[in-house]
């Protein structure tokens, strides 16, 4: 609700992410001043960090480290968000599968989803 410079670069974010953008979309990001809390919500800065993991693991395993990192964030910011949604889901056990040593965040967030490896 919060219209602004930030807003607008969420939801560019946002759309770019299910357009398939990946990298091109995370560099739009990085670009706008971005300043989280005047979303004041916790469940819209997650939805930040969710697009951007996203966005990142489009990339096809290069940026996968940055994709599970935001993925975390998210899932500790707004938990009651992503448990259960099955993009959500659907992405851990995408960049889990990619991964080619232990990764502990992986662990933590198959944990926290209630999932096994």
């Amino acid at each position: 609700m919060h219209f602004g410079p930030t807003n607008v670069t969420a939801w560019s974010l946002s759309i770019g992410v299910e357009l398939g953008e990946g990298a091109a979309v995370v560099e739009r990001a990085e670009r706008e001043p971005v300043e989280l809390g005047v979303f004041d919500s916790a469940n819209r800065v997650a939805a930040w960090h969710f697009d951007l993991a996203r966005a990142f693991a489009q990339e096809g395993g290069s940026r996968d480290l940055n994709a599970i990192r935001h993925l975390d964030t998210a899932e500790r910011t707004a938990p009651q968000r992503l448990h259960h949604d099955p993009i959500a889901r659907e992405l851990l056990f995408e960049l889990d599968g990619r991964a080619r040593s232990t990764v502990w965040e992986l662990g933590s967030l198959r944990h926290r989803f209630g999932v096994s490896a």
